[in-house]
């Protein structure tokens, strides 16, 4: 089973990713083979999301290809229960690898709250990276699975324990 997780910046992909990585599921964090992609094409991956942000349609399109490819890779390699944790699975059509899909839901100001602690993320991109993203709401009406993740964290792993679970 391949599960997509999306969510807003700030949503708490990661957090959930690393509980489903804990239930013995492989993950693979888009995030990191944007940068991984960034960075073979000699451009950090800070400067690289500053470009796609400004608007850099070259470099958006190379390093989407060079995604495109290792997620490919990772899809074919790896066996078993697998997790794409991907803010922009849909915007990409990465869903289309997917058997289920989970999206996380949280208010905006958690989210800002969220990203404002992260030290990897600056809180000055959050409104640029919240206008480069389908709106919450697009995500959530696309996925099967909508989990609210301002929830104490053994609700929401509850709740993605039991969208994984169900069958079909």
């Amino acid at each position: 089973m391949i599960v997509g997780l999306t969510g807003a910046v700030g949503a708490g992909k990661s957090t959930v990713a690393a509980f489903l990585a804990r239930e013995g599921f492989h993950v693979i964090d888009v995030d990191v083979l944007a940068a991984q992609a960034s960075i073979a094409r000699g451009v950090q991956p800070a400067e690289a999301l500053a470009r796609v942000l400004e608007g850099d349609p070259v470099l958006e399109a190379l390093l989407l290809a060079d995604v495109r490819s290792r997620l490919a890779a990772w899809v074919e390699s790896t066996a078993g229960d697998r997790v794409i944790d991907s803010a922009l699975l849909f915007e990409h059509g990465l869903d289309r690898l997917c058997d289920l899909t989970i999206c996380l839901t949280c208010p905006e100001d958690e989210r800002r709250r969220r990203v404002s602690a992260r030290t990897s993320t600056s809180a000055s991109h959050f409104d640029r990276i919240e206008a480069s993203q389908w709106p919450e709401a697009e995500k959530a009406r696309r996925a099967k699975h909508v989990v609210r993740s301002d929830q104490p964290l053994a609700d929401v792993e509850l709740a993605v324990r039991q969208a994984y679970s169900k069958p079909g």
